[in-house]
């Protein structure tokens, strides 16, 4: 079965889906109101860390808006959006017995779980243009700075660091339902790796036994970094920015994030493989 039946079979399971739309309007919704309530903030200017001034309104500024809302949808809205989805998507079918059934009526394995990596690639899509088309909509009406012209070269570059991002994240999600198989705990999980569990191993565990430099090459540190907080900018983080040892480049976190997705990828096939659906 080519891949564009396996999207439309996805696609005629899911279209009066009400948790994937609502999730998808949700994302779209909430980043749009904190996008709208950060632009209407009265104070533009705030003291930095080191006395100077940080003017807040650049952020909505072309380039910086770019960065910025990707921190806003992808860091903060889309890891819990996007996780979820990913985790619903693969533990609900193993838990109602679609899969199973799917697999019985004569998908493979592997064409079973093609099928729903292509639909993560389609929702990562979906949330991509949302975001391009909030920026667009923000910076074009809110920032007080004239656009510049490389305006369109940076949204393809940003846009793909986006995408990237939010495949890990429904990756990682996907990858812990169908460990799991259940919905709640997947997620549930897939919440603790992420703001507890890696977290703890970077800074305790993996300067044990690695140089403590290695340890922003981890999933979920890898897909923050592709938008990173916009923390990075203030004054007191120069001299961590220049050692490298804070934050991955965009460059860095791209690779490093789309080898953990090939990573991810053979991990959910072997198990799809050997697992009881």
């Amino acid at each position: 079965m080519n891949s564009l039946k396996l999207i439309k079979l996805e696609w005629l399971k899911y279209r009066h889906n009400k948790a994937i739309w609502l999730s998808l309007l949700g994302f779209v919704i909430v980043l749009l109101i904190i996008m709208l309530a950060y632009a209407q903030m009265d104070v533009k200017m705030s003291s930095g860390p080191q006395g100077g001034l940080i003017d807040l309104k650049k952020n909505i500024s072309f380039p910086e808006i770019w960065e910025f809302t990707g921190y806003i949808g992808g860091n903060w809205i889309g890891f819990f959006i996007v996780g979820f989805l990913g985790t619903y998507l693969m533990a609900t079918e193993i838990a109602q017995k679609t899969a199973r059934q799917q697999i019985i009526s004569g998908l493979s394995r592997g064409q079973y779980l093609l099928s729903k990596l292509l639909f993560f690639r389609n929702i990562a899509t979906i949330l991509t243009i949302f975001y391009v088309v909030v920026v667009l909509f923000i910076g074009f009406t809110k920032s007080y700075d004239s656009v510049g012209e490389g305006i369109w070269l940076t949204m393809g570059w940003m846009a793909l660091r986006f995408f990237v991002m939010t495949m890990l994240y429904i990756f990682l999600g996907g990858l812990f339902g169908l460990l799991f198989k259940k919905t709640i705990m997947a997620f549930l999980f897939y919440l603790f790796y992420g703001i507890f569990l890696e977290p703890v191993i970077r800074w305790y565990i993996h300067p044990n036994f690695a140089p403590e430099s290695w340890n922003r090459f981890y999933p979920m540190n890898a897909a923050e970094d592709l938008m990173p907080s916009p923390g990075q900018r203030i004054s007191q983080f120069d001299e961590l920015l220049q050692d490298g040892s804070l934050y991955l480049t965009a460059n860095q976190a791209l690779i490093t994030s789309i080898v953990y997705l090939i990573i991810i990828f053979t991990l959910m096939y072997g198990l799809m493989q050997r697992k009881n659906v």
